[in-house]
């Protein structure tokens, strides 16, 4: 199941998420920060993000969160959508769960109004960005370097329009 996910009722669940895809934040940052990667999920966005059109989004298997995604509206253009975060518990990944992720994104993008969707991808991450190049992302700027918690890598952004 797919739901929005609430910043006070659901604070703990995402917390406790980040047990289940540590390879991902050491990957991502160095090291795993339940606290401050709970409080980025839920409140960081890019400049000009539309808060009230932003989407935080868990997938569950039952009561369990296996799954999450952040979406903001309005970067880098007024029209466009931003994957900020798609992540997956470890024991889940390749069962099928990111392409129906994508696809709610994806239609709820298009309900909000955006043409265009991105997504930033670290470069270490291979499988990652094979994933979005399947599901019909391309470079949209060259690779650049961002720092992300204690680690400082290269990340580049793809976009693919929705229109």
């Amino acid at each position: 199941m797919i739901r929005t996910l609430d910043p006070v009722a659901d604070w703990a669940a995402v917390w406790s998420f980040w047990d289940s895809c540590r390879d991902f934040s050491e990957m991502e940052r160095g090291l795993t920060d339940h606290e401050r990667q709970t409080e980025g999920f839920f409140h960081d966005a890019p400049p000009n993000a539309d808060p009230a059109k932003q989407m935080r989004l868990g997938v569950f298997d039952g009561e369990r969160l296996i799954g999450v995604a952040s979406v903001d509206f309005g970067f880098p253009e007024a029209s466009d959508g931003y994957i900020g975060l798609m992540a997956f518990a470890e024991d889940v990944r390749g069962g099928g769960l990111g392409p129906k992720l994508l696809v709610h994104i994806e239609a709820e993008s298009r309900k909000r109004g955006a043409v265009r969707l991105f997504v930033g991808v670290l470069i270490a991450n291979v499988k990652g960005r094979a994933f979005w190049e399947r599901e019909g992302f391309a470079a949209a700027l060259p690779p650049r370097e961002i720092t992300i918690g204690a680690k400082t890598q290269l990340a580049q952004r793809l976009a693919k329009k929705l229109r």
